[in-house]
């Protein structure tokens, strides 16, 4: 069930998730919405008219079933929730084809991983936070492939994860995000907090699965 809204113009979507399977969008617009739920980053999602880009709404969708506090299949359920929103309230369809583009690779430094095994239960998390100017990201019990998909989020572009590293690790990521180029970094970037992990990243042309947006409508009425 699910309560979509016209909003006003915004400079910052606010998505949410909340115990039981809750979902709020705040001034989100359609593309936005369909990144979230399909974990893409910018450069996968193709097509779709104007109004894809620049129309914003507010959501509240609650899901039929509880989907329970357990981060992992909580999120997995809430996601699929939006995406059948999306297709029975915006009519979205779309398809999957193979692009090459630049992407970032994840692999292994020369002096192999520096990692620690993880000593939580099954089920990755991650958690952001800031201290100052500095942003950290805080893994439990994460494969190195989710910590490649949280840094697509944080790159705004694909990365992949080639590192062949397998197993679930505790770790820690602290970077000074390039927010005014004006201003001088009080920390190490995020390629060089990467580093210190024993793993690094590099930019390169590869093939990626996009999803391209084949008709969408506006929203029907609540």
């Amino acid at each position: 069930m699910a309560s979509i809204q016209p909003s006003k113009p915004a400079e910052q979507s606010v998505i949410t998730r909340l115990p039981g399977g809750r979902f709020t969008a705040e001034k989100s617009t359609l593309k936005i919405l369909v990144k979230w739920a399909y974990e893409l980053t910018d450069d996968e999602l193709v097509g779709g008219p104007k109004w894809t880009d620049s129309d914003r709404y507010d959501i509240v969708a609650t899901p039929e079933n509880d989907a329970g506090n357990e981060q992992v299949g909580r999120d997995g359920q809430i996601r699929m929730m939006v995406r059948s929103m999306l297709a029975d309230r915006f009519k979205l369809a779309m398809h999957r084809e193979a692009r090459e583009m630049p992407a970032y690779v994840l692999s292994v430094s020369k002096d192999g991983p520096k990692l620690t095994a993880t000593t939580h239960p099954p089920g990755p998390q991650v958690r952001m936070r800031w201290n100052g100017q500095m942003r950290i990201m805080t893994f439990q019990a994460a494969p190195v492939s989710y910590v490649a998909r949280s840094l697509s989020a944080q790159l705004h572009r694909k990365v992949v994860d080639e590192t062949n590293v397998q197993g679930a690790f505790d770790c820690k990521l602290e970077w000074s995000p390039d927010m005014d180029r004006a201003a001088p970094q009080s920390g190490p970037s995020i390629f060089t907090a990467i580093q210190q992990l024993g793993l690094r990243l590099r930019m390169e042309r590869v093939s990626v699965d996009v999803y391209v947006i084949d008709g969408v409508q506006r929203p029907s009425d609540n």
